[in-house]
């Protein structure tokens, strides 16, 4: 695609104007070296007054989930679909009215359109689960599980379904899963965790991966099957010299990939490292750690994604008050040294990437506190 930047005329408008790239303030080469990226801000309708989350569809990219405040202070929920385009036409989104008691989790793709998943209290130890079709916002399917009512959560795309770890008012997370074809949810009773998993496929398996204390390197890995068969938690220590600062992790084909920063990078002490593990039955064969010294700069969490069959790291990376993109390729149980992309502001950090399974292509999501909300901007990565 070609490359160009936009500038947004206002705030209540869509309408932008073309831009040359923002050019790097600081010295550092780095990000002087960094090359543009194809990226647009994302925009606001006229109601509304703040963008609180935007989340991609899962299974299927073919839309965003956004949610936020309107300017009578309501929650606002909506979906705008997705062209293989960093330019999102706002004024063509379906505002999702799914009450003031509901919270929306984010979506999926069955095949046959986007659905948006939905979860309500009913009372203090009840909740439930819907599940709504964006196109005319129909609840096709409704559950009633026992337990503290979900406060948030996530959704991914697994190899025969879509699991749903759902946080409750307790802080412990209960795992719900729906494989493909089925008309109800699963819950598994028998994985209860003590925070938000990183849900990952690789082999013939979807893993469920969590660090196992804060104090420790050790990360455990649970086995999610949809006939809630239990399944015995199996530890993966990670090499850390350190101190395990991030970690994030991927799978493709029957690799796993976990990527982890050792050290402190905020004191620049750090080492960016990939673990490289094979999965087949369940079975995990930890295998060769490569990494990268850090250097002179701050870094983000780490976003692990496999796209084409190459699986990268990805960081925001702070030099003197401006941010870029870091990635680090994944090739031949190596990792490379990092190449950056883009410039941005100091307060912009990475939120999501993820591939487009039409056009093939990928993309960054990219955040910005403001004093009320965020501002979210889309790029193509190169």
């Amino acid at each position: 695609m070609r490359l160009f930047f936009l500038l947004c005329l206002s705030v209540m408008s869509s309408s932008c104007v073309s831009l040359k790239a923002k050019k790097a303030q600081s010295k550092w080469q780095a990000v002087e070296s960094a090359p543009s990226l194809e990226c647009h801000t994302w925009p606001k309708r006229e109601r509304d007054l703040e963008i609180k989350e935007v989340m991609p569809l899962r299974d299927r990219t073919s839309g965003f989930l956004v949610t936020g405040l309107s300017r009578q202070a309501a929650h606002m929920h909506y979906f705008v679909g997705f062209r293989s385009d960093t330019e999102v036409d706002v004024n063509k989104a379906v505002t999702l009215e799914i009450g003031r008691d509901g919270v929306l989790l984010g979506g999926y793709d069955d095949g046959n359109g986007p659905i948006a998943v939905v979860s309500r209290a009913k009372g203090s130890s009840e909740y439930v689960i819907e599940r709504r079709t964006i196109s005319n916002n129909v609840v096709v399917a409704s559950q009633s599980f026992q337990g503290p009512p979900p406060r948030d959560g996530l959704i991914t795309a697994g190899l025969r379904g879509i699991w749903i770890a759902l946080r409750g008012e307790d802080d412990q997370v209960r795992i719900h899963g729906l494989a493909k074809r089925a008309k109800d949810l699963v819950r598994l009773d028998l994985v209860i965790l003590a925070e938000i998993p990183v849900i990952v496929s690789a082999g013939n398996t979807d893993l469920a991966l969590i660090r196992s204390d804060q104090s420790t390197s050790v990360l455990t890995a649970y086995t999610l099957r949809f006939d809630n068969v239990p399944s015995a938690a199996v530890s993966l220590p990670l090499p850390i010299q350190d101190q395990l600062e991030s970690w994030h992790a991927a799978g493709s084909g029957n690799q796993l990939t976990i990527g982890f920063v050792d050290g402190d990078s905020l004191v620049g002490r750090a080492e960016v490292k990939s673990m490289f593990t094979t999965v087949q039955d369940g079975v995990i064969t930890t295998g060769q750690v490569s990494g990268q010294k850090l250097g002179d700069q701050h870094i983000s969490e780490p976003i692990v994604a496999s796209h084409r069959g190459v699986t990268d790291m990805f960081f925001s990376a702070w030099f003197d008050g401006e941010s870029t993109i870091a990635r680090y390729r994944n090739g031949g149980h190596q990792l490379g040294k990092p190449s950056y992309s883009g410039v941005f502001s100091k307060e912009t950090r990475l939120s999501d990437v993820f591939s487009d399974t039409s056009s093939h292509d990928q993309f960054a999501l990219l955040r910005r506190r403001l004093a009320s909300g965020y501002n979210f901007e889309l790029c193509e990565l190169n």
